[in-house]
């Protein structure tokens, strides 16, 4: 089933691809501001309109239809492939052809564009490049059945507020049987190829990355877990902080990130929080789950798709079809759960935003930040 949802991503041109939001009744703690595709200088991103179509930052470009591509939304430019092809191009602008490299994977990057995977067509290989083209040197990172991939921008201790550390960018990619890797770009490159702890006959299927945390859901005896650990980087080992076993089995990838305290997941169902081993959710409100709700969902109309999640600073989201679930740093500190909610004209996808985080979906962007007076 994860075989067949990756293949199909890939040859549509647009992995893990999820869309914003028409309205939404948000809370006194939080503040929203929308904006269509024209309006947005913040953003680009590629639409289907009857052919695809490239929105940058006010500009509309319809482009080749015979073509692929992916768009990283807060980068420059695009990645223009085949579905059987053997050369993947860089367009830093629809006019303006930067690299062209022989290659037959598809191309995947980083939200910045700056670092790119090239996943093989049967999803056992990936390769690692630049956004000037360079190849990462020596053997590709392999494994049985490629599942997940994610980044992240951090610095090198999520605990070490004050650390004057450059942040840099990492990246997980997760093989189904292991291993998971952690590719570390900046500010010194290195790979590290990690054996998935207890992790006998199991199926690993989502990953979420962070400085020196990583959080993996897998399938182990018929039972679904989230395991969360710390990179010990002398020993190359992963070291468990957490693990929570769900109460059902999610059959594909669930959206996860790492939060100062936890992990956020979701689903199309549910979402909610792991911290100190317990579960903290939020369903959409029709009775099929059964976790405890410490923030009710809201009960409307949507889309059904397989949610997103994404944190930032002090501010978190995690969203399915019917709901969101946000978590805001109260005067304390304290990542605090706060009630929202949202109408989807369509599956949405999640964006970072300075100060807040971007929802969007086919009408344009709406952009969530904690509002004036909690600052």
């Amino acid at each position: 089933m994860i075989r067949i949802f990756f293949l199909l991503s890939l040859v549509s041109g647009a992995l893990f691809y999820r869309y914003p939001a028409v309205g939404y009744d948000a809370p006194p703690d939080i503040s929203v501001q929308c904006s269509d595709f024209f309006s947005s200088a913040d953003y680009q991103t590629l639409r289907d309109e009857d052919g695809p179509v490239f929105y940058d930052r006010g500009k509309r470009v319809p482009l080749d239809p015979g073509r692929l591509y992916f768009v990283p939304p807060e980068g420059n430019g695009y990645f223009e492939y085949q579905k059987i092809g053997k050369e993947i191009a860089y367009y830093a602008h629809p006019d303006e052809l930067y690299w062209k490299r022989e290659s037959a994977s598809y191309p995947v990057s980083d939200p910045r564009g700056k670092w790119i995977l090239l996943l093989s067509g049967d999803l056992t290989a990936v390769r690692l490049m630049d956004h000037n083209g360079n190849a990462a040197p020596g053997l590709p990172l392999s494994g049985v059945l490629m599942t997940d991939y994610a980044f992240s921008d951090a610095g090198k201790s999520d605990e070490s507020k004050n650390s004057e550390q450059a942040a840099g960018s990492t990246a997980a990619v997760l093989f189904s049987s292991g291993p998971v890797y952690i590719v570390r770009f900046e500010p010194d490159f290195r790979i590290f190829t990690l054996t998935i702890p207890d992790a006998e006959r199991s199926f690993a299927k989502s990953v979420a990355v962070g400085a020196d945390r990583i959080a993996i859901h897998l399938q182990q005896d018929d039972q679904d877990f989230i395991r969360e650990y710390r990179l010990d980087e002398e020993k190359e080992r992963l070291k468990e902080i957490e693990s929570v076993r769900l109460p059902h089995v999610v059959p594909h990838r669930m959206p996860m990130a790492l939060t100062e305290s936890g992990v956020l997941f979701a689903t199309g169902r549910f979402a909610g929080q792991i911290e100190d081993g317990e579960i903290s959710w939020t369903g959409n409100g029709d009775g099929t789950t059964a976790f405890h709700a410490d923030t009710p969902g809201a009960d409307i109309s949507g889309v059904e798709f397989q949610g997103d999640a994404l944190a930032t600073g002090g501010f978190a989201i995690a969203g399915g079809e019917r709901f969101l679930y946000l978590l805001v740093k109260n005067d304390d500190q304290e990542e605090k759960p706060v009630a929202a909610t949202l109408r989807p004209s369509s599956p949405y996808r999640l964006l970072r935003h300075k100060g807040g985080i971007s929802i969007e979906d086919s009408n344009g962007y709406c952009t969530i930040r904690p509002s004036a007076s909690r600052k």
